[in-house]
C-alpha cells in the first residue's frame, strides 16, 4: 500500500493540532492574568511565523519524501499557531464587525495565493530551483512576523456608531401567521 495518503495528511493534521494548541496556551495565559491580550496575540503570531520560517528554510535540506514531509508538517503547525495572532486579532479590533473585517482579509488574502502560483511557476521554469520560491515564502513569514509585533494592537475601533447600529434581533420581521383555507 502507498504511503502517499498519510504523507499528503500529516502536514494538515499538524497544522490542526497547532491551531488547537495555541487556542489552549493562549486561553492559559489570558485567563492567568499572565499577559495581556494584545501581548498573548503578539506571542502567538511571532512564535507561528518565525517558526514556520525556520522550517520553510530546512524544508530546501530534505532528501527523503518522508524527510520533506515531517518539514513540511512542522511548518503547517507553527503556520497555524498564527490563528491564535492575527486572525482573532481582527474579533479584538472589530467586535462588531468582525465578520465583514475577516471576509476582507480573506479577499486580499487570495490575491497572493493566486498570483503566488503564477510566480511560482515563473521562478521554477527560469531557476529550475525551489530555493528562490521557498526564500520568498520565508520573507514572507519574517516581514509578517514584524508587522505585526510592531504595528498589533487590541483596542477596538469603532467602525459603525452606535446610531447606526442595529441588533438582528430588532430588523427581523415577526413570523407571518399561516391562516388555514376554508
Amino acid at each position: 500500500m502507498s504511503k502517499q495518503p498519510l504523507y499528503a495528511s500529516m502536514p494538515y493534521l499538524a497544522g490542526l493540532v497547532g491551531m488547537l494548541a495555541s487556542g489552549i496556551v493562549s486561553d492559559a495565559l489570558l485567563n492567568r492574568g499572565i499577559f495581556t491580550v494584545v501581548t498573548v496575540r503578539r506571542i502567538m503570531n511571532t512564535v507561528g511565523m518565525c517558526g514556520a520560517a525556520v522550517f520553510l528554510c530546512i524544508l530546501q535540506l530534505a532528501r527523503t519524501p518522508l524527510q520533506a514531509t515531517l518539514l513540511m508538517s512542522c511548518t503547517f503547525f507553527f503556520s497555524r499557531i498564527t490563528l491564535a495572532g492575527y486572525w482573532v486579532n481582527m474579533i479584538d479590533v472589530a467586535p462588531r464587525n468582525a465578520g465583514q473585517m475577516m471576509g476582507l482579509s480573506n479577499t486580499f488574502g487570495t490575491i497572493p495565493g493566486i498570483v503566488g502560483n503564477i510566480v511560482t511557476g515563473s521562478i521554477l521554469s527560469v531557476t529550475g530551483s525551489w530555493a528562490m520560491v521557498f526564500g520568498i515564502a520565508v520573507l514572507a513569514y519574517l516581514v509578517g512576523a514584524v508587522l505585526f509585533l510592531v504595528m498589533a494592537t487590541a483596542a477596538p475601533i469603532d467602525m459603525a456608531p452606535e446610531e447606526d447600529f442595529t441588533p438582528l434581533q430588532e430588523i427581523t420581521p415577526e413570523p407571518t401567521r399561516h391562516i388555514p383555507a376554508k
